[in-house]
């Protein structure tokens, strides 16, 4: 417990760190979302179908970020794990521009189950490059790439992404189209291979100057070997639909 509490700690202060002090210059921001089940970025359904409650803060200074992700009725795929087990993330990280390009980077604890053990956890590093300036589409590519905190937790491996989005608006309101496919390199056992494709059809609706609602949709189709595969991440098509609210103190 001792050495996953320190994890978590020097995490935090390296995430304060990246930003200065000036609070007068830092925004900051609180979502809370409510899903019928929740799929991670690797396409497995870690809530065994079950809803689940996500609650994100993040500070935001310049291109630099930090903050807290924590989620409620997850089964987590450990040895000490539960039907309602709980998963925790600490995050830093920067978008920058360069001409057309934004590129972002972040890395993350991420503490699973049991938060006196930490026989689940890993250390997160991502990375994700988007042509924002393209016209109709803009195509991003990300890479996701984990290590292990003990012999025990998952990995090490990486997954990766390419995507499409796409706003359209309608009557000055912002209708967002995302489409994915996910490819993996075959950790924790699992083949590696095309994952999945996914379409994410979302919006954000205006309550007033710091709330926002976003409700959403997400549509997943394994692909690859992933139906016959024993130990696949995903073998059968997924829906979720998701309503998140959002708070940005002014």
């Amino acid at each position: 417990m001792k050495a996953k509490l320190a994890c978590l700690v020097a995490v935090l202060v390296l995430s304060a760190s990246a930003l200065r002090a000036d609070s007068d210059k830092t925004s900051w921001s609180v979502t809370t979302s409510v899903q019928n089940k929740y799929l991670n970025l690797a396409g497995v359904d870690l809530s065994d179908g079950r809803p689940t409650i996500t609650t994100a803060i993040q500070g935001t200074q310049g291109d630099r970020f930090f903050g807290f992700w924590g989620s409620t009725g997850m089964s987590a795929a450990g040895p000490h794990a539960s039907a309602s087990a709980n998963e925790y993330h600490l995050f830093a990280g920067l978008n920058h521009e360069f001409g057309p390009v934004r590129y972002t980077a972040s890395a993350a604890y991420f503490a699973f189950a049991n938060l006196r053990r930490s026989d689940d956890d890993i250390y997160v590093l991502d990375q994700r490059i988007s042509w924002f300036e393209a016209p109709f589409v803009q195509p991003y590519v990300m890479i996701r790439a984990f290590n292990q905190v003990t012999h025990s937790s998952p990995g090490p491996g990486w997954f990766g992404w390419v995507g499409l989005q796409h706003t359209e608006k309608i009557r000055n309101q912002g209708f967002n189209l995302d489409l994915s496919a996910g490819y993996s390199d075959g950790p924790m056992n699992r083949p590696s291979g095309p994952v999945f494709c996914r379409i994410t059809c979302s919006t954000s609706i205006k309550l007033d100057d710091e709330f926002k609602l976003t409700p959403a949709i997400l549509f997943q189709v394994p692909i690859g070997s992933q139906r016959h595969e024993p130990r696949a991440f995903t073998r059968s098509n997924q829906t979720v639909a998701s309503l998140a609210l959002t708070w940005t103190p002014r």
